[in-house]
């Protein structure tokens, strides 16, 4: 009922000039994308979220450095796989591949972050997850801040992440062995 945050984190990365760090356990599309892993060809950048294609339209507005850091652990990982996929092809098409790295942390985490042109932190309760978006999604919460010192843990944290974990690339296949 209350989606107040949905439309600030979407705005917040709509309104992004330079750079967007998502440190995320989800980075899903719909529900039924989860089907994908038996038809591939079942869902595609028209089940994205309302982030999903706000990450698209700051790509198209602005040279946009995106980096997304998610987990790959149980279900969460099989759908932030195919979600990766699909946005994956939706860049190769739009031209805007070399803007995007997505890497993935092979063990548990539970980070909800974002960071816009290194200026603006966004944490809180909220997945990029159908769960979290949408009419069928859960109120969530964010805190938005520019505490440069909330900032630069952000980044370290971020970095130390980013340095150890393994790149998601197009027709990467999904485990289940965690």
């Amino acid at each position: 009922a209350y989606k107040e945050s949905d439309e600030a984190v979407v705005t917040a990365i709509r309104s992004a000039n330079t750079s967007l760090d998502f440190f995320e356990v989800n980075f899903s599309l719909e529900v039924q994308c989860m089907l994908n892993l038996i038809d591939p060809s079942l869902c595609n950048i028209e089940q994205a979220l309302d982030y999903m294609n706000a990450i698209l339209e700051a790509l198209e507005q602005n040279p946009v450095k995106v980096r997304v850091l998610f987990t790959d652990v149980n279900s969460n990982g099989l759908e932030n796989f195919i979600a990766a996929e699909v946005f994956l092809q939706e860049l190769e098409k739009r031209g805007l591949s070399e803007w995007v790295e997505i890497r993935y942390w092979p063990e548990r985490m539970h980070s909800k972050a974002i960071l816009v042109d290194n200026q603006l932190l966004i944490i809180g309760s909220q997945n990029m997850h159908y769960s979290a978006f949408g009419e069928r999604g859960l109120t969530e919460f964010n805190l938005a801040t520019e505490s440069p010192a909330a900032i630069e843990t952000f980044q370290q944290t971020f970095e130390y992440y980013g340095e150890r974990s393994l790149p998601v690339e197009e027709g990467t296949k999904p485990t289940t062995e965690n």
